[in-house]
C-alpha cells in the first residue's frame, strides 16, 4: 500500500497534519519520521512530502525530514538511480532556499550522505548545483559545500575498487569548476591523495583522468603518491601500470619529473613484462615515435629492457615489442645514444638465427645509409649463414627471400660490401658442396643465385659468386671422383625384394616369386633395363626353375648409375675450370680484398 502513488495525497495530509499541529506534532511526529517501513524503502514518498509540506509554518522539523529522505535512498547501483535521487534532492534544496536553516540543512544532508556511503549521489548532486557558466554563480556556495563534503570523504575513505570512479568523478568535479575550490580544499586532495595505499587503485583513477584530458594540476598529486607508494608497495595490475607509464610519455615534457620517479623505481625496472607491454604500446603509434627519439626517460626505459633481455631466463624469450624496438632502433641516426644498443639487442634476441624473421622485419623499415642499419644487414647475413647450415635444400619461397634481400644489397652501392659479405659466405660454400657431394637432384641455393644474377656477370659480387662455387667444386674434386659401388641408393621400384637388392651392395640375386614364364617375362619387360627417372640400372633373365612350374629369374645389376655418377662428376670439374678461367680473365682471386 505505501508504494501506491495513489496514496500519495493521503500520505501528504498525514504529514501536514503532524507537522503543523504542535499537539499532534510533539505526540507523533518522532515516531512517524523514524518509521522503518516508511523511512527505509519509500523514497518516493518522502521527497513527494519534502516537496509539498509548508516549511515556513515548522521549520524546526524539516531537517529531520530531510534526514529521513537520505535514510530511504535503498541503493546505489546504478546511474539510473544516482541521478533520480541527486534530481530529487535538487528540487528540495530549491524549495528551502532562503529559509533560516538553509545552510546547516545542507551541511546535515551532506555530512549524512557521506556517513551512510551515497557519494555518488553527493557527487551528482554537487555537479547538478555546479553553475553552467560564468555568469551563474548563485549555487557556488552550495556545490563548495558539497565538495568539502567530498573532501571529507576522501580522508576517511579506504578506497576499495569500487570507489575508483567516485574519484575520478570528484576529481572531474574539481577540473570542471576551479573558481569553486580554495587552498584548504586543495590541501585535503592532496592529502587524500597521499592516504591511498594501493598503487593499482591510483593508476586505475589515473588512467581514467588522463582519458579525459583532466589537468596536470590534479594529476601530479595522484602521481606523485603512486611514485611515494612504489618505495613499499608493489603493484600487481601490470595493464594498468603500463597504461598510466604511456599516458605520461604521451603527455610530454610536464611529466618528465614524475616519469623519472617511476622509471627509476626498481619494482618496474625488473619487471621485464612489464616493460615489454609499455614498448609495445608507445612504439605501435606512428605519432609517438619523434617525441621518444628525443625523451631520456624513455632512452632509460630502453636500456632497462634491453639489459633484462640479456640475463639468461629471458634470452629464449619472444617479445612482442621487439620487432617494434628493432625497426624504432633501426630508425635512429648515427648520432642518436641509442645506437649502442642496437648490437646488444640484436646479441641477446632470437632474431640473429632468423633469417625469414629478418628479412620480415627489413621489408617495413626505409632503407638507410646508417651504422645502425648497416649493423642489422651484417645480423641477417649472419642469420641467413644459420639458414643454409640448417637446411641443404630449401623451398621457392625460402630462396625469395634470399633472392630480395641480395636485390636489397645491390640497389645501392654503399651496400656492395655487404653483397660481397653474403656471396662469401662458408655456409653458402658448404651448403652447395653438401648438395654436390649427396648428388641432390635439385640445384642448391649457390647454383639457383649464379643463374639468376648471371647479368652481373661482371661485377665483384658475381665473382664472388664464382668463388665460393669453386671452393665447393674443389673440394669435390679434393674428395675424388666417384668410386664404383653396386650400390643404387635412389632407387625406386614397386617390388620391396628387388628395391632392396638394388641398394645393397651385391651384384646379382636369383627371384623366385614367379608362378609362370609368362608373368616372369612381362615382369622383365617392364622393369628391367637402366631406368634414369627411378634410379636404377639392371638387366634380367628368366630360366626354369626344376619342378617345371616356377620360373626363377637372374637379376643382375648394371653400371649406367655409376657411369651417371662420373659423367657428371666430370661435367662438374669442366665448370670448375670454366670458372677458374673466368676469375683469372677477370683478374679477381678474393673480391672481398678488391
Amino acid at each position: 500500500m505505501m508504494d501506491d502513488k495513489r496514496f500519495l495525497p493521503l500520505w501528504l495530509k498525514i504529514f501536514k497534519l503532524v507537522f503543523e499541529n504542535e499537539e499532534f506534532g510533539n505526540r507523533w511526529w518522532d515516531k512517524i519520521i523514524s518509521c522503518e517501513d516508511l523511512v527505509n524503502k519509500e523514497f518516493d514518498i518522502i521527497s513527494h512530502i519534502c516537496l509539498n509540506l509548508p516549511i515556513e509554518t515548522n521549520p524546526v522539523k524539516f531537517p529531520s525530514l530531510l534526514t529521513a529522505l537520505v535514510t530511504s535512498m535503498t541503493t546505489e547501483d546504478n546511474p539510473y538511480c544516482v541521478k533520480r535521487y541527486a534530481e530529487k534532492l535538487l528540487d528540495v534544496i530549491a524549495k528551502i532556499k532562503g529559509s533560516e536553516f538553509f545552510e546547516s540543512a545542507l551541511t546535515n544532508l551532506s555530512n549524512q550522505l557521506v556517513s551512510e556511503g551515497r557519494i555518488s549521489t553527493l557527487i551528482k548532486l554537487a555537479e547538478l548545483c555546479a553553475p553552467k557558466d560564468q555568469h551563474s554563480r548563485h549555487n557556488e556556495e552550495v556545490v563548495k559545500l558539497f565538495l568539502e563534503g567530498c573532501f571529507d570523504w576522501l580522508s576517511k575513505a579506504t578506497f576499495e575498487r569500487k570507489h575508483i570512479q567516485s574519484v575520478v568523478d570528484i576529481v572531474v568535479l574539481l577540473n570542471q569548476h576551479k573558481q569553486l575550490y580554495n587552498g584548504p580544499m586543495i590541501e585535503k586532495y592532496i592529502e587524500s591523495c597521499q592516504k591511498i595505499s594501493d598503487p593499482d587503485f591510483i593508476c586505475n583513477v589515473v588512467n581514467k583522468l588522463f582519458t579525459m584530458s583532466c589537468s596536470f594540476y590534479f594529476l601530479k598529486p595522484l602521481l606523485q603518491s603512486l611514485a611515494n607508494l612504489l618505495s613499499t608497495k608493489t603493484f600487481t595490475d601490470h595493464k594498468a601500470m603500463s597504461s598510466t607509464i604511456n599516458h605520461m610519455f604521451i603527455q610530454g615534457p610536464e611529466f618528465d619529473h614524475l616519469l623519472t620517479l617511476l622509471l627509476t623505481n626498481e619494482k618496474i625496472l625488473s619487471s621485464i613484462d612489464l616493460l615489454n607491454e609499455i614498448l609495445h604500446s608507445l612504439l605501435s603509434k606512428d605519432d609517438n615515435i619523434e617525441q621518444l627519439k628525443t625523451s631520456i626517460n624513455f632512452h632509460g626505459l630502453l636500456t632497462s629492457f634491453v639489459s633484462l633481455m640479456q640475463q639468461p631466463n629471458n634470452t629464449n624469450k619472444e617479445f612482442s615489442s621487439l620487432r617494434l624496438v628493432h625497426e624504432f632502433l633501426l630508425s635512429l641516426s648515427d648520432e642518436s645514444p641509442l645506437h649502442q644498443l642496437v648490437p646488444q639487442i640484436i646479441d641477446t634476441s632470437l632474431l640473429k638465427n632468423d633469417f625469414p624473421k629478418c628479412i620480415q622485419y627489413l621489408s617495413k623499415l626505409s632503407i638507410r645509409e646508417t651504422e645502425t642499419f648497416k649493423t642489422f644487414l651484417t645480423t641477417t647475413i649472419h642469420a641467413l649463414g644459420i639458414f643454409l647450415r640448417r637446411y641443404n635444400t630449401i623451398i621457392d619461397a625460402e630462396y625469395q627471400l634470399i633472392y630480395d634481400f641480395i636485390k636489397l644489397l645491390l640497389k645501392n652501392d654503399h651496400f656492395t660490401p655487404f653483397a660481397l659479405q653474403l656471396a662469401s659466405l662458408k655456409d653458402l660454400t658448404n651448403n652447395d658442396y653438401r648438395n654436390l657431394y649427396h648428388n641432390n637432384k635439385e640445384r642448391s641455393v649457390l647454383e639457383n643465385l649464379l643463374a639468376a644474377f648471371k647479368n652481373h656477370r661482371n661485377t665483384d659480387f658475381f665473382a664472388a659468386l664464382q668463388l665460393s662455387r669453386s671452393r665447393s667444386l674443389q673440394m669435390l674434386k679434393d674428395y675424388g671422383p666417384p668410386k664404383f659401388t653396386w650400390e643404387q641408393p635412389d632407387v625406386n621400384i614397386d617390388h620391396a625384394k628387388v628395391q632392396e637388392f638394388l641398394r645393397s651392395k651385391r651384384e646379382t640375386i636369383v627371384l623366385r616369386t614367379f608362378r609362370s614364364y609368362k608373368s616372369a617375362n612381362n615382369w622383365i619387360q617392364k622393369h628391367s633395363g637402366y631406368n634414369k627417372d627411378r634410379k636404377y640400372s639392371f638387366t634380367a633373365q628368366i630360366r626354369t626353375a626344376n619342378n617345371g612350374w616356377k620360373s626363377l629369374v637372374d637379376v643382375k645389376k648394371g653400371r649406367h648409375i655409376h657411369e651417371e655418377r662420373e659423367e657428371r662428376f666430370q661435367n662438374l670439374m669442366n665448370e670448375l675450370e670454366e670458372i677458374l678461367e673466368s676469375l683469372k680473365i677477370s683478374n679477381v682471386e678474393n673480391p672481398l680484398a678488391a
